[in-house]
């Protein structure tokens, strides 16, 4: 029986030492876990004021009215506040192009933001297919300015909307 009992103790302390081990490895993925949160806060702090003011910038240009853009603490657009009449909306209140225009907006901001030390590519998936013609123009221009400093690609079924930039080229996609 002794040897059973030195057995058993073995195996104790063999348990005794992972669990000790799985501790460490708790309080390491705790600790990663809290830098990644503590990193991705300031980098969205740090994001947040430039991009905002990229995207009223930018869509004051578009709607020829001044509006200020509101993130939530992920940076996502959540509202719009029209200044002068100290009124607020949310996004999902907007119609769909208005909506579509200002995520537009946001990823051209962005990646203009993360292009500070070289130009990025930004992949945009028809983003303006619901922009009225009363706006497409001015769209357009923004796109092309964007272009000056990002690396765009349109994805689009409908490339007559794209003709007048006179920089971009078009890369048809079927057989």
């Amino acid at each position: 029986n002794l040897k059973d009992t030195n057995v058993i103790e073995e195996e104790l302390e063999h348990l005794r030492n992972r669990e000790q081990q799985l501790e460490i490895e708790a309080h390491a993925i705790e600790l990663l876990y809290d830098l990644t949160h503590f990193y991705r806060d300031k980098a969205i702090e740090s994001l947040t004021e430039p991009i905002q003011k990229m995207v009223t910038g930018d869509l004051k240009r578009l709607l020829g009215a001044k509006y200020n853009i509101k993130f939530d603490e992920g940076l996502k657009p959540v509202s719009v506040e029209v200044p002068s009449w100290k009124m607020e909306a949310s996004i999902d209140d907007l119609s769909f192009g208005t909506e579509e225009q200002i995520w537009y907006l946001f990823r051209l901001a962005l990646g203009t933001l993360l292009s500070s030390e070289e130009r990025q590519l930004v992949v945009l998936d028809d983003p303006l297919v619901n922009t009225d013609p009363a706006r497409l123009h001015r769209a357009l221009q923004i796109l092309e300015d964007a272009a000056n400093k990002l690396q765009l690609i349109v994805v689009t079924c409908d490339v007559d909307k794209y003709n007048w930039l006179p920089n971009a080229n078009f890369i048809p996609l079927e057989k």
